[in-house]
Parts: structure tokens; C-alpha cells; sequence
């Protein structure tokens, strides 16, 4: 199966690589990284989708908050793939207590007693 996964971050990251060594093939991206035939993204450009012109997979799976995506990215995602998955989670992360972070990114500090 062909498979792409939308954000490196740490589930993003595991996601990818697992299901690589269970036989898929898999392209990953990222704005600071990417994997396969991936390339680096950031989702929040106007031009991002324009990028992925001509690719098509058979799953696609999101791993970060959609709200930090450009809209006509997160619109046009379903023409790129027959499955779609948006599994945002940033439990990782730290957070400030008075949630006054807006957005975590894949540079927000780790908890270091995570599991």
C-alpha cells in the first residue's frame, strides 16, 4: 500500500516508519523533514497543495492540528487519496497551564516522562 503521512513530529514520525517495516511503501512530509519520495511542506502555504499535483495514494494520514493548514490544503487533500486520516496528538508536548500556546509544532519542547 502506498501510504503519506502529513507531519514528522513524533506520532507522525513512528507512524511512518512503522508501517515502512510492515512493507508499505511510505512518503512522509514535513516542513523540516521528509521520508521516501516526501519532500519538505509546510501545509500553511498557499502553494503547498499545488505541490502534490499528480500524486495519489492509497491512504493519507494527517498528524497535525488542521487548523495551522493553508484551507484550499486541507480541502484538496481528498484528491489525493482514497483513504484519509486526521489523526492530530500532541500529548507528547508540553504545554503552558494557561493553554496560551496557539499552535504546537514539531520544535515545542517534549515532556520527558511520556511513556
Amino acid at each position: 500500500m502506498r501510504i503519506a503521512v502529513f507531519g514528522l513530529g513524533f506520532i507522525g514520525h513512528a507512524l511512518a516508519f512503522h508501517a515502512r517495516d510492515q512493507g508499505h511503501t511510505v512518503d512522509g512530509f514535513s516542513r523540516s523533514m521528509s521520508i521516501g519520495d516526501g519532500f519538505e511542506l509546510d501545509a500553511s502555504l498557499p502553494d503547498a497543495l499545488a505541490r502534490l499535483e499528480g500524486r495519489f495514494w492509497d491512504a493519507l494520514v494527517v498528524t497535525f492540528p488542521p487548523m495551522v493548514a493553508d484551507p484550499a490544503f486541507r480541502a484538496g487533500l481528498r484528491n489525493h487519496a482514497l483513504r484519509r486520516v486526521l489523526l492530530g496528538s500532541t500529548s507528547i508536548y508540553q504545554r503552558a497551564v494557561d493553554c496560551s500556546q496557539p499552535v504546537l509544532t514539531e520544535t515545542t519542547p517534549l515532556k520527558l516522562d511520556h511513556a
